[in-house]
């Protein structure tokens, strides 16, 4: 999995020299995220620092959101910013009427923070509580912290210049999403961001947005222990907080053995054949989607709101699986999930009865439209949800 690296970092100092932050009006926190606003610029810093997501980009200033802080401090003239200790930390020193301070931020994993000090060097505001070595707090001198020895700073590969990177690439492939800084030659359908960090909070936004699952279907549950199976030794070791599986998060103990998951995820399997299916499938029903079987025994998820039909065209949906929704009207995204087997008449029948079910449509005759999901687009303004057919068949069905 990607993660926030130097070479990140040091293309976003690029950035913000080249955008002429030079009076930072505001200063926005809402929840993990941490926003600075610019005069005259139509481009905002983000900070966001939770593991693993943690990042420092440039992002559109409309996308912006949360209470002001520190307002004593700004409006402020920005004197510098540069990366600190050739590591994952980064300064922006500014001056208003009465003082000089500084804003300090540390990408360094789970213990990535934000630390404002005054012009003595001490700290007066800290992003969040994290507990390590140095015990910073309120009234204490800023250190940094140590520098990282373990890795050295990943740089691009490419013949490219840092400097001259502008832009990135969020690609969808059938197996996931990608971060791209050329656009793929393949058949990848990718969407361009300017500037190039904002590319990367969108990407980090789509990988690690997504909320963990507890409670799986049956089917589910087969379908995890079979990629586990296919992908994985027994004896290999889990590294991280979670399994990415078909879009969804996957909770794991780091450092549990991939057999000692397997034989979990079977123990619940035998536990949910044991209970009422009623009782299971609401259980294990997904956030706003449900869930049906076509004709022919296929899996079909109908999306119940706007955020669920993004989530099951755009983060569940794989190249081949069938999108269907009524055309001309507001109403449910309904996928048909391929198995490799022949789709039958009755199949597309059934999801276009579905679709129609649970749309603005009134009674009478309707066309729905049905394809497969790479032939489904939508572009970064318009609203979740949203999308349009590049290709598409219909079929009419009566409500």
């Amino acid at each position: 999995m990607r993660h926030f690296t130097f070479q990140d970092l040091k293309i976003f100092e690029f950035e913000f020299n080249n955008f002429r932050h030079d009076i930072a009006l505001k200063f926005l926190k809402n929840d993990r995220s941490f926003f600075i606003k610019f005069k005259n610029s139509e481009v905002c810093v983000k900070f966001y620092s939770s593991f693993p997501g943690y990042r420092l980009v440039h992002i559109p200033c409309n996308l912006t959101s949360g209470a002001e802080i520190l307002t004593d401090l700004f409006p402020a003239k920005v004197l510098a910013a540069k990366i600190l200790n050739n590591d994952r930390i980064f300064g922006i020193w500014l001056k208003n009427r009465e003082r000089e301070f500084a804003i300090i931020f540390e990408l360094i994993g789970s213990l990535a923070n934000l630390f404002v000090i005054n012009e003595d060097g001490k700290v007066i505001y800290i992003g969040r509580r994290v507990k390590d070595k140095r015990s910073l707090r309120p009234g204490v001198i800023y250190t940094l912290p140590e520098k990282n020895q373990t890795k050295a700073p990943q740089w691009i590969t490419e013949d490219l210049k840092l400097f001259e990177i502008r832009s990135g690439f969020v690609c969808k492939l059938p197996d996931g999403l990608v971060f791209e800084i050329k656009k793929p030659v393949s058949d990848a359908y990718c969407i361009e961001y300017f500037p190039y960090t904002y590319a990367l909070d969108v990407y980090f936004n789509e990988i690690y947005g997504r909320e963990f699952k507890s409670d799986f279907s049956p089917t589910q549950l087969d379908e995890i222990i079979s990629y586990l199976e296919s992908n994985f030794s027994p004896e290999d070791i889990v590294d991280d907080d979670f399994i990415l599986f078909d879009g969804i998060k996957v909770p794991v103990k780091r450092g549990t053995k991939v057999s000692k998951l397997i034989g979990h995820l079977r123990a619940r399997l035998i536990s949910y054949t044991k209970s009422d299916e009623k009782k299971m499938f609401k259980s294990f029903e997904l956030k706003g989607i449900k869930e049906f079987k076509s004709p022919s025994g296929k899996k079909v998820l109908v999306g119940r709101s706007a955020q669920s039909n993004h989530k099951i065209t755009f983060n569940l949906a794989k190249r081949d699986d069938l999108v269907f929704h009524v055309s001309g009207y507001k109403g449910a995204h309904v996928l048909l999930v391929s198995d490799g087997t022949e789709v039958t008449e009755d199949d597309i029948r059934f999801c276009a009865t579905l679709a129609l079910k649970f749309s603005d449509a009134g009674s009478g005759k309707w066309e729905v439209r049905y394809a497969p999901a790479k032939f489904v687009f939508r572009s970064k303004n318009m609203p979740a949800g949203a999308f349009v057919f590049k290709k598409y068949k219909s079929v009419v069905v009566e409500k």
